[in-house]
């Protein structure tokens, strides 16, 4: 997977686009968790070590993954379609279209990877099905280094101070409690 910069400093609703940045760093460490948390029960089986790290991955999976997609779909990828547009990018239309039905494919993938992370930690038993955990990192891999390499240097160049700090502010609404 692509090298991504541990520094997430700058991180917050004040700079979305680090923000988003930051997800996909978190994404790619919890997807990589998943494979120690296979090698893990393989040499000492589902202890509690494993039971709390899969747990820390169907939080994160759970409560923060979805929040990421919507800052995207609600907030960031209709800005830039409206860019795209008007400025006949078609690489960008395209990606974001792409991008946009890898969500869904994404959120399938999770539900299967959730199904077995629940019944590991019913029967206090099992491991995580090594296929499905390739697809499902692949496809993270895949969906981050296209929002990465395109997507995000696009947003960051085309779009002005004051929307980004409306996108900032709708991402740090959908994050407030209540």
């Amino acid at each position: 997977m692509e090298q991504f910069s541990r520094n997430t400093s700058t991180a917050s609703t004040d700079n979305p686009i680090a923000l988003l940045r930051a997800c996909h760093v978190k994404i790619a460490d919890h997807t990589a968790l998943l494979e120690r948390i296979r090698q893990h029960i393989d040499l000492h089986g589902v202890d509690d070590a494993a039971q709390e790290a899969i747990e820390k991955v169907i939080r994160y999976f759970v409560q923060a993954a979805p929040l990421h997609h919507q800052d995207e779909e609600v907030d960031l990828f209709p800005l830039l379609a409206a860019a795209a547009k008007a400025e006949d990018y078609e690489d960008v239309l395209d990606a974001l279209a792409f991008l946009q039905e890898d969500h869904i494919k994404l959120d399938t993938l999770w539900q299967s990877m959730l199904s077995q992370l629940q019944t590991i930690l019913a029967q206090r038993s099992g491991n995580i099905d090594p296929a499905t955990l390739r697809l499902f990192a692949a496809a993270y891999q895949r969906h981050i280094e296209a929002e990465n390499s395109l997507i995000l240097p696009y947003a960051q160049a085309t779009l002005d101070q004051a929307t980004l700090a409306r996108l900032g502010q709708s991402m740090k609404l959908r994050r407030s409690p209540g």
